[in-house]
């Protein structure tokens, strides 16, 4: 219980919010499974109240009542994201932050959202980078199963035509799961995480 409360002392305390939309920024992997979590921050990004800000390429902001929040999209190669989101931090002239990674997960089914507080990295290379960057695994991620073999062959390729209706309704679960934790605050994430792990199972 103490942990517990150091956690969310330290998310009270901290002043930025970052939700990170896991994938990479060339156009030929727009519709790759890797880039699932920029699917879902289009989504997020195009129906709350958002304007440009400051930090790089499509990066927006959100207006809160006590702290910043600020949507990134992917701002290079995916296996680069943690020091990515190091320098959209310099750029805005924050030092911390709380963050929400949105990233693909061949370890779930197809159409299955995960919230987790922390966790491992999953041999995801997007987390790991995070990770390295920000030196542990305290920061909040969104999965969403791809289902398959992680290989590079499946996360770089494109969801057939059957499996896109699933990858929809995917999407937009997880944009809603997202708006909640930026409207509740990452100190809910225990609530949140009954909502969203129970709905999507």
């Amino acid at each position: 219980m103490g942990a517990e409360r150091d956690a969310k002392r330290r998310h009270t305390e901290a002043r930025c919010l970052l939700v990170a939309g896991l994938g990479s920024a060339s156009e030929e992997a727009r519709r790759q499974r890797h880039n699932l979590g920029a699917r879902v921050l289009e989504v997020v990004a195009s129906r709350g109240k958002t304007s440009p800000a400051e930090g790089g390429i499509g990066v927006r902001s959100i207006e809160l009542p006590r702290r910043q929040c600020h949507l990134v999209p992917p701002q290079g190669y995916i296996n680069e994201t943690g020091p990515q989101l190091r320098a959209v931090l310099d750029a805005l002239r924050q030092s911390t932050s709380i963050i929400l990674a949105i990233v693909d997960d061949c370890n779930l089914p197809l159409g299955r959202l995960r919230l987790r507080a922390k966790g491992s990295a999953g041999r995801h290379k997007g987390l790991e980078s995070i990770e390295a960057a920000f030196g542990g695994e305290d920061y909040h991620r969104l999965r969403l199963g791809i289902g398959g073999p992680n290989t590079k062959a499946h996360v770089c390729g494109e969801f057939s035509l059957e499996e896109e209706a699933a990858v929809a309704a995917m999407v937009e679960k997880a944009a809603r799961a997202v708006e909640s934790w930026v409207s509740e605050g990452p100190e809910e994430v225990q609530k949140l995480m009954a909502v969203v792990n129970t709905v999507s199972s």
